[in-house]
């Protein structure tokens, strides 16, 4: 039964929080109906017929309200992905700010409360992360629902601990992990392992590449799709990747090729021992029976490699190799932007300037004209 329905004295009745004009957020129960299901269709229909009247869209509105109606309303904008972890940011600001009315916040409200999450010992990434989302909310109260006349978040200054940068994999490290995932038992570990650093890509575009993606002719792959998990682990397909510029062909080495290569007759052998239980999906990086691996694959892939290495994001920092390599090579830098997928140029930049300072802290320690090597 939905929690939002409940059964009493042989009715069903639901319950609903409704906005008053003046701001305050109260709960309210009406009989629903002899059945579940009719008390469903009577809370839709009240919340339909009485939004002008409750659900008032006003500067007096509770921050928290106002956050879930641009949830609810913004959110066939983002794909389940970005939903979830929108989600999680609302939660942890319900858990984290003050519930104050819309019409008394103001730039030095908002500080206070970023002063008061940042002195909780958060991650400075993770709080410009909550007002990134916040700031998205705010432009939307302002263009589209017209009861803000400025954005809060303008001025404020956001501080918190310092993230251990991300960092590249060294060639050493590469071999080592090369050799500890091909044997026989990591060996679709190593599959992955290949594939992310020979392509670049984000791990959950490779999760949702299916043999329709792969060309073997011309050693192209294309990225269409991605994957993500939900809160219990299982698997859901984004029917667009990131953002629009993540819709790309990549091409790749021979070694990938091989890999797929490896795949497909795997794929193949597991279709012919299930028969009937097998789930012809059509992935490549699918499990014995045909469907999706599961969150638990990639979990342990990222334990793999932090037993041997250590490192701060050991799946994400094999995109940041790639880049790195390619920014090292000396590739164009927009050829390389729409390879990855980066949103704009400034994410490829941030990349490059980081390899170019170490390329120039590196030419100043081994710079010595008096001793040849």
């Amino acid at each position: 039964m939905a929690k939002n329905i409940r059964f009493k004295n042989n009715k069903y009745y639901f319950r609903t929080y409704v906005t008053l004009e003046s701001g305050e957020r109260k709960q309210i129960e009406r009989v629903g109906g002899k059945t579940e299901k009719e008390a469903e269709r009577a809370l839709m229909k009240f919340e339909l017929e009485h939004e002008g009247k409750y659900l008032r869209v006003n500067s007096k509105m509770r921050l928290f309200d106002f956050l879930d109606r641009f949830f609810d309303e913004y959110s066939i904008n983002w794909n389940g992905n970005t939903k979830k972890s929108n989600k999680n940011r609302l939660k942890f600001i319900k858990d984290n700010f003050n519930n104050i009315s819309l019409n008394k916040i103001n730039t030095y409200t908002m500080q206070q409360e970023f002063n008061k999450i940042s002195k909780k010992g958060y991650k400075k990434s993770y709080i410009n992360i909550i007002k990134a989302f916040l700031n998205s909310a705010f432009k939307y109260a302002i263009k589209i629902m017209k009861i803000l006349e400025t954005n809060p978040l303008t001025d404020i200054t956001i501080n918190g601990k310092i993230s251990i940068k991300k960092r590249a994999f060294t060639i050493d490290e590469l071999e080592e992990l090369k050799n500890f995932l091909s044997v026989p038992k990591k060996r679709k570990y190593y599959h992955l392992f290949i594939v992310l650093l020979n392509t670049g890509a984000r791990v959950g575009e490779i999760l949702a590449l299916g043999w329709e993606n792969i060309d073997f002719e011309n050693n192209k792959i294309s990225i269409e799709k991605s994957l993500y998990y939900d809160d219990g682990g299982h698997p859901h397909l984004n029917e667009t990747p990131k953002n629009k510029y993540s819709i790309r062909d990549v091409y790749v080495n021979e070694e990938t090729m091989n890999i797929f290569r490896e795949k497909l007759e795997i794929y193949k052998q597991n279709k012919k021992e299930f028969r009937n239980y097998f789930k012809d999906g059509g992935f490549v990086f699918s499990r014995n029976d045909g469907t999706l691996e599961k969150k638990a694959y990639i979990d342990y892939f990222r334990k793999l490699i932090k037993r041997k290495i250590k490192i701060t994001s050991p799946i994400h920092s094999l995109r940041h190799t790639h880049i790195s390599f390619l920014v090292e090579a000396g590739y164009n830098l927009k050829n390389i932007q729409e390879r990855v997928g980066h949103n704009d140029l400034k994410t490829t930049l941030n990349i490059y300037t980081h390899v170019t300072n170490e390329q120039k802290k590196n030419l100043g320690v081994s710079l010595n004209f008096f001793t040849k090597k």
